[in-house]
């Protein structure tokens, strides 16, 4: 017998191996089905899959749940800055975008210093000339980039905007000390 004689006995041999296995196969999954291991395994298994399905529904509700909250915080921050006659995609862009202007506001109110409605943003920063002069000059500056921004499509960055807020956070403690009978 020649080599390749062999591999070919061998391989026909493990092919009728394989199939008469292979051929008990349904019998055993029908006697595993029967089985109270298999009804353990189910109930794990339906278990499993169920915190899975739970948890992909609460994760989804969430992220919808915080997509509205977004939305209606940069809605109410539109209202305060005076933009919500504007369209609602330009609204939300601008609100993103001029929070800065809306933390100013906030400051502001906080140490009872309000806008009167009848008042632009630049007639009311010229209004607040009782500040002390840094504060004073923190503000027109402030104000002139809302106006950069609002009208002269600038667009502000990350970092930029995060200076914006330590510039504010400055302007708060500048206030503080600053506007007697005013914290």
């Amino acid at each position: 017998m020649t080599s390749q004689d062999n591999v070919r006995t061998g391989l026909g041999a493990a092919i009728r191996n394989t199939g008469e296995r292979l051929s008990g196969v349904p019998n055993q999954i029908g006697q595993l089905m029967q089985s109270s291991r298999f009804d353990a395994i189910w109930g794990i298994g339906t278990i499993v899959l169920s915190s899975i399905l739970l948890l992909m529904v609460g994760i989804i509700a969430l992220a919808v749940g915080w997509f509205i909250w977004e939305r209606w915080r940069l809605r109410r921050r539109a209202i305060r800055i005076g933009i919500e006659s504007l369209p609602e995609d330009e609204q939300l862009r601008l609100a993103r975008q001029l929070g800065f202007y809306d933390d100013l506001l906030r400051l502001l109110d906080h140490h009872r210093i309000i806008r009167p409605a009848h008042l632009t943003p630049m007639e009311f920063s010229r209004s607040l000339s009782f500040l002390p002069s840094d504060a004073y000059d923190t503000v027109q500056r402030l104000t002139g980039l809302f106006y950069k921004v609002r009208f002269g499509r600038a667009e502000l960055t990350e970092p930029q905007r995060r200076r914006l807020s330590t510039v504010i956070s400055r302007l708060s403690f500048e206030l503080s000390g600053a506007v007697p009978g005013m914290s």
